[in-house]
């Protein structure tokens, strides 16, 4: 079952569901160049896959629908946080920093399960979440 297809997006990301000996997974496919994503080790057709347990995934979605704001939810290995980081380099901006900081930075949202992480426009993530949200109903 589709969530979000690549060209709805402008970080072709596209989102299904799996499953996988008898488990529920969340496939997020994506084309996001480092330094706003981490490396992949095996990229298929130019996508870099995430698998995520579906429940972990479930979870934070709702949880994220329900705060307002800054958000930062751990769902075993998923974490999604709103992050601001420098545009050229994709690192974090440190609380220190950012008040004073000359180079270009924007705010996006941070989706990482272990090692593997992406950065999404808050839009983006924010369609993702209400996909989800709705099909709970």
């Amino acid at each position: 079952m589709s969530y979000i297809r690549c060209l709805s997006n402008p970080e072709s990301l596209y989102v299904y569901a799996s499953v996988e000996n008898r488990k529920q997974f969340m496939i997020l496919c994506h084309r996001i160049k480092p330094p706003m994503a981490s490396f992949s080790k095996v990229p298929f057709d130019d996508f870099h896959r995430v698998k995520v347990p579906f429940g972990d995934f479930r979870r934070a979605c709702i949880e994220w629908d329900k705060l307002d704001g800054y958000c930062d939810i751990k769902c075993g290995k998923l974490r999604v946080r709103e992050i601001l980081v420098f545009e050229e380099t994709g690192r974090i901006v440190g609380k220190d920093r950012g008040l004073y900081e000359t180079r270009e930075t924007r705010f996006v949202v941070r989706v990482q399960h272990g090692r593997q992480w992406f950065n999404l426009w808050r839009t983006t993530w924010e369609y993702l979440v209400n996909r989800v949200v709705e099909r709970e109903k």
